[in-house]
């Protein structure tokens, strides 16, 4: 038997060694029940998309207390009776070190002036941030890369304070759950936000809180094109 007949049988038994092991591996499929969207959160679930471009409308001073609640406020009712939980998202050992920055433009809300807040979740209320205005103007010159997202009337800075935080990694986890309830309530609202990370963000509030570390910005504002409806 030639060289070459010895490699086409030897191919031929790998091909059907191929076959027959895939049949042996082959597992059950299981069709799943069918989505059914019954409630505005499984609405908010179907409808999350990130959001790049803004209109020029100015948001209302509601939908922005929605915003912040839902990115870190506290529950509403008080503590849970059973899982003793306390805010909008988990803390690993309940430390809480995130921390919430509105920067808004010049219009950008109804009844709020422009300026850069620090959002109190303990309170639900905003601490205007004094000379900040260089801050702010670096802020818009990090977004130079996607200037359409310039155009947002609102920007949520997602940060945390090192000295209370259990690690960069771990706080990463609770950045992505505030973040998260952030894209659903924008949803909800009939707004639009998306994710935008930098490393020069990082230390960007470093002139006012030198123990602050911005992770992540959103921008916020109602779509600018017409979205299809869900």
């Amino acid at each position: 038997m030639n060289k070459r007949k010895i490699f086409t049988m030897v191919c031929m038994l790998f091909i059907f060694v191929l076959i027959i092991s895939s049949f042996i591996n082959a597992e059950e499929k299981i069709n799943l029940p069918p989505i059914k969207i019954e409630n505005s959160l499984h609405r908010a679930l179907n409808k999350r998309r990130s959001i790049r471009d803004f209109r020029n409308k100015s948001l209302k001073f509601s939908q922005i207390s929605m915003l912040l609640w839902a990115a870190y406020g506290r529950k509403m009712g008080g503590i849970d009776a059973i899982t003793s939980a306390t805010h909008m998202v988990a803390s690993p050992n309940e430390l809480y070190p995130l921390k919430i920055y509105l920067m808004v433009t010049e219009g950008g809300v109804e009844d709020l002036k422009a300026g850069l807040y620090s959002y109190q979740p303990d309170t639900h209320t905003l601490e205007k941030l004094t000379k900040t205005i260089a801050i702010q103007r670096k802020i818009l010159n990090i977004l130079n890369s996607q200037r359409n997202l310039k155009e947002a009337p609102v920007f949520i800075l997602i940060g945390y304070d090192k000295k209370i935080s259990l690690g960069r990694e771990l706080t990463f986890y609770e950045v992505g759950l505030s973040a998260q309830n952030i894209h659903l309530i924008c949803e909800d609202l009939g707004i639009g936000t998306v994710i935008f990370t930098s490393s020069q963000l990082e230390k960007i509030l470093n002139g006012i809180f030198p123990d602050i570390e911005i992770i992540t910005l959103m921008p916020v504002g109602y779509p600018k094109w017409q979205l299809r409806a869900f």
